[in-house]
């Protein structure tokens, strides 16, 4: 790093714990999913999108491409990690 230049911080999610939720792998399309029993409250809603989750209304699914960091997420997000 150039002297004068800042680094970035680091930027660590801790998501809110909704162990509810349930994760699952979706090998085909090499993401991460997250099921809900019914439909998230606004708030969880808002985590989701903030943290770039999508919403797929015909598998009725959150997703997000899988990398390691998608996955550590997740599992703290439904209480695994």
């Amino acid at each position: 790093m150039m002297q004068g230049q800042q680094q970035e911080p680091t930027r660590e999610i801790v998501p809110i714990v909704v162990p509810e939720a349930k994760m699952q792998e979706n090998n085909l399309r090499d993401g991460v999913e997250l099921v809900f029993p019914g439909i998230p409250s606004e708030s969880i809603r808002s985590t989701l999108k903030e943290n770039g989750w999508r919403w797929n209304r015909k598998t009725k699914v959150w997703y997000k491409r899988r990398d390691e960091e998608t996955l550590a997420w997740a599992r703290a997000f439904v209480g695994e990690a």
